[in-house]
This record gives structure tokens, sequence and C-alpha cells, in this order.
């Protein structure tokens, strides 16, 4: 019985192959498209470019990249001799003095002074990060925003803010001193309050 299925199978296969090579005499059919209208493809319209998130006006513009073209940034390669004239090494520049401050930086930072003296934290805090729109890598209005967070009780946002402003003063600074100080503070207040995040 297995051997007549099997050559069943073999016949079945032998014909159904031995028409497909086209023995039987019969053409396949050509379709004629020489009279047919032709037919316009449809016009892909270019995709819009995504629309980013609306930003929060409450907290500050950061860059995510440092600013590539500041002399402070470039590397020297290992081994590489460093010149320094001897009026150049005496008198090392200030890497916060290297940064130029936008004009009117300073006009907001007293505008901001003026408005936390009057107990306008929102006000204050609005100038200032406008101001860090205008100067993202100025130490002195990340500092003075971590204060403002810091007398509102917003210690994880002072601690931040007050870390950058410390990674950002120049090294030995007073600036550099208070701000770290201001993350000490910030970094106490949490863990008293129970919410320290680890670091």
């Amino acid at each position: 019985m297995t051997i007549q299925r099997n050559l069943l199978l073999v016949a079945v296969c032998t014909s159904a192959l031995s028409g497909c090579v086209g023995g039987g005499g019969v053409p396949a059919p050509i379709e004629d498209r020489a009279h047919q209208p032709i037919v316009a493809k449809p016009v892909m319209k270019p995709q819009a470019k995504p629309v980013p998130p609306p930003r929060d006006p409450s907290l500050p513009v950061v860059n995510a990249l440092p600013d590539t073209d500041s002399p402070l940034l470039r590397a020297t390669p290992l081994g590489a001799p460093v010149a320094m004239s001897a009026a150049t090494s005496a008198t090392a520049p200030d890497p916060a003095a290297a940064i130029a401050r936008p004009a009117g930086i300073s006009t907001i930072l007293d505008e901001a002074a003026a408005a936390e003296k009057s107990g306008q934290h929102a006000a204050a805090r609005a100038k200032l990060e406008r101001a860090l729109e205008l100067s993202p890598r100025d130490a002195e209005v990340w500092f003075r925003l971590a204060q403002i967070r810091a007398s509102e009780g917003d210690w994880a946002q002072a601690r931040s803010l007050a870390d950058r402003a410390h990674s950002l003063a120049a090294t030995g600074s007073s600036l550099s001193q208070e701000s770290g100080a201001l993350s000490k503070k910030a970094d106490a207040a949490l863990s008293a309050a129970g919410g320290r995040d680890g670091r």
C-alpha cells in the first residue's frame, strides 16, 4: 500500500512539473500594456519635523554639550610641550574671566537681587533663568539660582544648581567655595529629611 502511494505521488509530481516545463503546447498568456492609460503615482509630501515638547519655564535651560570652541576645553596631546612665557605663567588666566559675560547679564542679576530682596522669589527665579539662557556657563547665575531654591526649601534643586555653579567657578575662588558650601548644606538638609538620593 505504501509503494502504491509513493508511486501515485511521483506520478502526480511528474505531471505537474511537466506542465510547468512547457511541453503541453499551450503558450503562456502575454499581457499587452501598450494601450493602457498611464496612471500618475501619488506624490509623497515631505513630513514635517517633529516638534519638541514645550519647555517647562520653571526649569533652567541647560546645554547638554560643553562649548567645544572654548580654549579652556581644547585638549593638548600627552607629552606635547606647553609654551608659556614668563608673564603668562606668573599670572595664569582665571577660567571664569575667560568666559565673557554677555551684555545685559549684570542688569538682569541686579533686577533679580532686587526682586529677591522684596520677597518676589518667582520673579527673581524667572530673571535668573533668562540670564542662564543668555549665559549658560556663568557660575554666578547658577549660584544665585541655587540660593533662591534653597531659600524656598527646594534642597534637591538647590544642590543640583550649586553643584553646577561649583563646576563652572574658578578653582579656589570664593564663588567655588560658597557653591560647595551650599551643596553640602543642601545634602545635609536632604539627608535630615530622608530624601537623600544616594549621592
